[in-house]
């Protein structure tokens, strides 16, 4: 009775292998297939990331370039005050405020002409 139930037991063991060693290559298989989908993505998406980068690179010497303007713009008094006053005006476009001072300046020039 010993030698029927190690038997079985070895048998067990034997299927047991066999379904481990099924479930592992399909999961293996899968996975190969995951790995050759994102390399033909990769393929074909290449072309935009290089576009992709020699644009971030245009961008970075714009922008690098603006900053040296700004800081050059910004140690001469005169352009640095007219800025100034650009930007607050800018916030105030659109505003009831505005609109009432624009329109009593026009009144003056019509007044004036």
């Amino acid at each position: 009775m010993g030698k029927v139930l190690a038997l079985l037991f070895m048998i067990l063991l034997a299927f047991a292998s066999a379904a481990g060693y099924l479930f592992l290559s399909e999961k293996i298989i899968a996975g190969e297939r995951q790995i050759a989908d994102g390399q033909r993505r990769l393929e074909n998406e290449q072309p935009a990331l290089e576009e992709g980068k020699a644009r971030l690179k245009v961008g970075k010497r714009e922008m690098s370039k603006g900053k040296k303007d700004y800081e050059q713009a910004k140690g001469q008094p005169v352009l640095g005050v007219s800025g100034q006053a650009a930007e607050r005006r800018k916030g105030l476009q659109g505003s009831k405020r505005t609109d009432r001072r624009r329109r009593k300046a026009d009144c003056r020039r019509r007044g004036q002409d």
